[in-house]
């Protein structure tokens, strides 16, 4: 006889919840996952980007930190620079869809709701055609498997995921619970290798948002 194993259903960990659509929120998984039904999620509080200069580039300025905003999108945003100029010089920012964020100047302060940096002037000038790309993996306000060993908002559990999200290519809307319900605790999808004291750990910081995990339900 053929063994079939039946699969998890979108809430199926839901016992109980509030009145209306208290308990639940829209999210935003960030890009590079594929997550379950039922995973415990944290929420980015600090955006990460990495710059790297073009391979052709004659300038040889560098950029500073990188405050990533919450319109940012997760990929490459290519930095070029558009007109040269002694100690200074103009260039374009596109996200990784390729749209103009916008203009700035080198040596003067970019500010945008996606990326906020100054590119710094160098020994030798910028010219015409020189590169960055800026690499985002974690944008602020958005949704990740909950990682306690992690700095950027995502170490303290913050809600539960509702439905199967894959987000592997491009950032996903979703829905969690993110307050006021109760829980079937063997129905969470913890991190592989989590220990007991992860897990209880995890559990008290759902407590603390009136999110009840409830064993034997």
């Amino acid at each position: 006889m053929t063994l079939i194993t039946e699969g998890r259903y979108t809430g199926d960990f839901l016992a109980s919840e509030a009145s209306g659509a208290r308990s639940r929120d829209e999210i935003v998984v960030n890009q590079g996952q594929n997550l379950g039904v039922g995973t415990v999620l944290g929420r980015i509080s600090t955006g990460a980007a990495a710059p790297a200069p073009g391979g052709d580039n004659v300038g040889n300025g560098v950029m500073g930190t990188i405050t990533v905003g919450h319109n940012a999108l997760a990929g490459n945003y290519l930095l070029e620079i558009t007109a040269e100029a002694s100690n200074a010089g103009e260039f374009t920012l596109h996200d990784p869809k390729g749209n103009l964020v916008g203009t700035g100047n080198v040596a003067s302060a970019f500010t945008s709701t996606h990326l906020s940096f100054t590119l710094a002037d160098g020994s030798e000038d910028f010219d015409e055609g020189d590169t960055f790309v800026i690499a985002v993996t974690t944008v602020p306000g958005q949704y990740v498997a909950y990682a306690p060993n992690a700095s950027n908002g995502s170490q303290t559990a913050i809600g539960i995921l509702w439905e199967d999200t894959n987000a592997t290519d491009e950032a996903q809307r979703a829905v969690a619970i993110t307050r006021d319900a109760e829980v079937k605790a063997d129905l969470l999808v913890w991190p592989t290798g989590f220990t007991p004291a992860q897990i209880a750990t995890g559990t008290t910081q759902l407590e603390a948002r009136g999110i009840i995990a409830r064993a034997g339900y």
